[in-house]
């Protein structure tokens, strides 16, 4: 599979040399290797902008990069967007000015507050927070910026100090589904994201949530390790295609130049 979800030194907490991804997906014999550094425009963590990469300098170096391993492997250039009201307008140019594959959609923050610092949850209950989390992720699925990925559902749960922190789709069936079904209709991919570590998942979101994804209809899966650093990269492929396996989903997908590209799992 195409890991659809990684980044490197362009995003403001990574360090790694996008090379060293290329290297990698080569050797594991890899159809194309994927980009999406981190772009929360009006994301604010400890009371300062997120740094942004300059995305002229980001696009030329993936095109420089895609010539250079021309037949070897593809080299895609996505960008990972961080919703908010306030960026919508931002996302819409920089999709029509620069040469992207695709986009990724994520939440990042909820109503202003930011999630990876957990200050979203602060005086709320699991079940309080997390409610005002799927509120944050429906309004970003009309969010009118072109995207293709649906980017970790359950990210939330990641950061927050509850002494049960997993998502589970009984405790919260009506809100889901009405993500998952807006997914459907859309045509937008549901990421598979296996970056879980701190939210009680096995995979975000959880098989529970992808089984229902699949009953309503969903085909679509991408899959993303959210790697930060090339030692991460692909990592719990295996499992994510056994999940997919056992649902007898047979393929996944990645984008290239907007467009779907199908991926039998192998």
């Amino acid at each position: 599979m195409v890991d659809l979800h990684i980044h490197t030194r362009f995003s403001h907490d990574s360090e790694e040399d996008p090379e060293n991804y290329i290297r990698k997906a080569v050797e594991l014999g890899k159809k194309a290797v994927s980009f999406t550094d981190h772009y929360d425009y009006r994301c604010i963590e400890n009371g300062r902008q997120i740094p942004l990469p300059d995305l002229k300098i980001y696009t030329e170096t993936f095109a420089e990069l895609k010539e250079k391993y021309k037949g070897r492997i593809k080299v895609l250039c996505g960008l990972e967007v961080g919703y908010c009201r306030e960026a919508v307008d931002r996302y819409i140019e920089i999709y029509e000015r620069y040469p992207f594959d695709f986009f990724i959609n994520s939440v990042h923050m909820v109503k202003g507050k930011d999630c990876f610092h957990n200050e979203f949850s602060k005086g709320l209950n699991a079940k309080e927070a997390y409610t005002l989390y799927f509120e944050q992720v429906l309004e970003s699925l009309s969010a009118p910026y072109p995207f293709q990925v649906l980017g970790h559902l359950g990210y939330a749960s990641r950061y927050t100090d509850y002494a049960d922190k997993k998502i589970r789709y009984a405790d919260f069936p009506e809100m889901i589904d009405r993500i998952l079904c807006k997914i459907v209709e859309k045509n937008v991919a549901l990421e598979i994201n296996t970056s879980s570590a701190g939210s009680g998942s096995l995979l975000l979101p959880d098989l529970d949530i992808i089984a229902r994804y699949t009953a309503l209809g969903g085909r679509m899966f991408t899959f993303g390790s959210d790697a930060h650093t090339v030692a991460r990269y692909c990592d719990k492929e295996e499992i994510v295609k056994s999940a997919l396996s056992d649902l007898g989903i047979k393929r996944c997908c990645y984008f290239e130049k907007g467009k779907i590209v199908w991926e039998e799992l192998a």
